[in-house]
């Protein structure tokens, strides 16, 4: 994220969307407790994009277990970010272990660690 850049800009209402999704579900059904979205300035925290490789913006990471997992390649939609989020969660790993069957139209992500404490959590 860059507050300068357009596409982050265009982007914002949709994770914000993702964001409101899991703090309902959170709130409501005591679900998805290890989702977390977070923005990061990543002009301003160069240190920190430099280290996990942020050349370009947006750039969306997903972290697991307060680790960095993967680079989030897929659509842009606030319901694309949430099915990817959802297959990753705790929930989503107790989903396919005791069915065998994946996730793939849920969400979940857990942003934590060190490096994201002091970010503010999205909330909408």
């Amino acid at each position: 994220y860059a507050p300068w850049c357009g596409h982050c800009k265009s982007l914002a209402p949709e994770y914000e969307k993702t964001a409101k999704h899991f703090n309902k579900e959170q709130k409501k059904n005591n679900a998805f407790q290890d989702v977390a979205i977070v923005k990061v300035d990543a002009d301003s925290e160069k240190e920190l994009g430099s280290k996990f490789g942020v050349s370009g913006f947006p750039t969306l990471k997903i972290f697991k277990d307060g680790e960095f997992f993967e680079d989030y390649v897929g659509g842009r939609t606030w319901k694309d970010m949430a099915a990817a989020m959802r297959v990753r969660s705790k929930e989503g790993d107790a989903y396919e272990s005791a069915t065998g069957k994946s996730t793939a139209q849920s969400v979940s992500q857990r942003v934590s660690g060190p490096h994201f404490r002091s970010r503010t959590p999205i909330s909408a």
